[in-house]
């Protein structure tokens, strides 16, 4: 989830609209990272508890997760069948739901496809 939160926070500059994500004024991160008072609708209080008890600290250390994202991996690398990310043991476990769709037409072939193995397993 940490991730997801993290990707949507760089969008504006994974596509060059900015340079950091601080200087996108649409987002949540000037919020979470304490930078401004939080909009009414928006809690940070989950986010920021992902990096500690104590909010000042818990900040710094979201800022720092979000800037080590800036450049580096990406989490669609890491979706399989164009649909199911997460760990190894999530990945898993999700497959059994989409086994036996594979004959179904309306679902992307690289979906219907998910639990085959790919070129790079043999």
């Amino acid at each position: 989830m940490l991730k997801a939160c993290r990707y949507v926070v760089l969008n504006p500059v994974r596509a060059k609209v900015v340079e950091v994500p601080e200087r996108w004024r649409w987002s949540s991160y000037r919020a979470t990272a304490g930078i401004e008072k939080a909009h009414p609708c928006l809690s940070t209080d989950w986010v920021l508890g992902q990096f500690g008890s104590k909010k000042r600290i818990a900040e710094k250390r979201y800022r720092g997760f979000v800037t080590d994202g800036i450049g580096g991996h990406r989490i669609w690398e890491d979706v399989k069948g164009q649909s199911i990310l997460g760990e190894r043991d999530f990945v898993d476990r999700l497959i059994d739901f989409v086994r036996g769709y594979e004959e179904v037409i309306e679902i992307l072939k690289s979906q219907r496809y998910v639990t085959r193995p790919s070129l790079g397993d043999f």
